[in-house]
C-alpha cells in the first residue's frame, strides 16, 4: 500500500496521453469501492446515457465548461462546479467547446450501513429536487477663441452644412430620376411580358430577351434600395450633425451671456429700486436652476449685477 503518489507515478504506470487516469485506488489503500482519478471530455455529444454505479460518486470541475446528463435531466456545469451522482443514477459528460476539454476530477467513496438505509428511503426525485442553476458569468467649445475667431468659425461651419445640404438635395433628385426611369423600364417590361404571353408559341427569342431586362432591371432596382438606405442614412447623420450644431451654438451664447458685461442687458430700463425688484423676480423664474432651461453661471452674473444695481439705487 502507497498512501501518496505523485501525477509524474500515475502517468509512467498507466500510459501518456490518456483520456483519463486513476489516481487513488486499492494500491493505495481504497476499500469498499473508494477511489478517485481525472477524465478529459473533448466530445461535445453524449455518448449514450452514461454509466450508473452502485455506490455514489462526485465530480468536480478543474477546467473547461459543458454539460452533465443525469438520467436524462441536462445541467450547465463549468470550472469549480461541484456535482453528486447517487447510486444507479446514469450519467455522462459532455464539453461546450472541443479545443477546450472539459475535464473533470471523479471520487467515489464506501457507503456505510447507515448511508445505505438512508439511500433506500429517498427517491432519485428527492435527490435531485434542488436543480443546479449556472450563473453566467460635442468637439471643444469656442470659449477660448477671441470673438472674430468664434465667427469665422461659425462661418466655417455654416458653409459646411450648406454644402452638405447642396450635396445631399442632387443626390435625392438624381435617385429620383433613377427611380422614374426605373419604373418607366417596369412599364416596358409589363407590356414586353403582355406580348410574349400571347405569342410563346412564336417567339422564343423575345422571351429570352425580356428575361434578361428582368434581370438587369432587378440588378438596378437593387442597387436603388442600396443607394435610397445609403441616403436615408446620410440624411439622418446630418439632421444629427445639425442638432448638435444648433445644441452647441446655444450653449455658448448662453455661456457668453453671463459674462459680467453682457448681462447688463436684462436689467435695461431699471431706473429705480422697485423697477430693479420687479425685474430681478422675473428672472429668477426663468434662469434659476431649478427651473426647465435655468442656468447656473447665467444667475450667479444675475445675482453680481443686482447687488450692484441695489448698492447704486440706495447709494450706498
Amino acid at each position: 500500500m502507497k498512501p501518496v503518489i505523485s501525477m509524474k507515478e500515475v502517468m509512467e504506470n498507466q500510459g501518456d496521453g490518456k483520456r483519463g487516469y486513476k489516481l487513488l485506488t486499492s494500491d493505495n489503500g481504497c476499500l469498499d469501492g473508494c477511489g478517485s482519478g481525472i477524465t478529459n471530455y473533448s466530445e461535445t455529444e453524449y455518448n449514450g446515457i452514461g454509466g450508473a454505479h452502485d455506490d455514489q460518486e462526485g465530480f468536480y470541475v478543474l477546467s473547461g465548461s459543458g454539460f452533465v446528463l443525469l438520467d436524462g435531466v441536462e445541467y450547465e456545469i463549468c470550472e469549480g462546479d461541484s456535482i453528486m451522482v447517487a447510486p444507479h443514477v446514469h450519467h455522462t459528460f459532455r464539453s461546450r467547446y472541443t479545443i477546450q476539454p472539459l475535464k473533470v476530477l471523479w471520487f467515489h467513496s464506501a457507503l456505510t450501513d447507515k448511508t445505505l438505509k438512508a439511500l433506500e428511503e429517498q427517491t432519485i426525485d428527492e435527490l435531485y429536487a434542488n436543480e443546479y442553476a449556472a450563473e453566467y458569468r460635442p468637439e471643444e467649445g469656442l470659449r477660448d477663441k477671441t470673438p472674430e475667431e468664434q465667427e469665422a468659425s461659425l462661418r466655417e461651419r455654416e458653409k459646411k452644412l450648406a454644402e452638405r445640404t447642396g450635396w445631399l438635395y442632387e443626390e435625392k433628385q438624381r435617385l429620383k430620376k433613377m427611380e422614374e426611369d426605373l419604373s418607366e423600364d417596369r412599364k416596358l417590361m409589363d407590356i414586353q411580358k403582355g406580348m410574349l404571353e400571347r405569342q410563346q408559341g412564336k417567339s422564343n427569342l423575345l422571351k429570352s430577351q425580356l428575361e434578361n431586362q428582368k434581370k438587369v432591371f432587378d440588378e438596378k432596382w437593387q442597387m436603388l434600395e442600396i443607394e435610397t438606405r445609403r441616403l436615408k442614412a446620410d440624411q439622418d447623420k446630418f439632421n444629427r450633425e445639425k442638432l448638435m450644431y444648433k445644441d452647441k451654438v446655444y450653449r455658448e451664447a448662453r455661456k457668453s451671456m453671463s459674462n459680467a458685461e453682457n448681462v447688463k442687458i436684462f436689467f435695461k430700463g431699471v431706473s429705480d429700486t422697485d423697477s430693479l425688484k420687479k425685474r430681478y423676480k422675473e428672472l429668477l423664474k426663468i434662469y434659476h436652476p431649478d427651473n426647465k432651461g435655468g442656468d447656473k453661471d447665467l444667475l450667479t452674473a444675475i445675482n453680481t449685477e443686482y447687488e450692484r444695481l441695489s448698492r447704486y439705487y440706495l447709494g450706498t
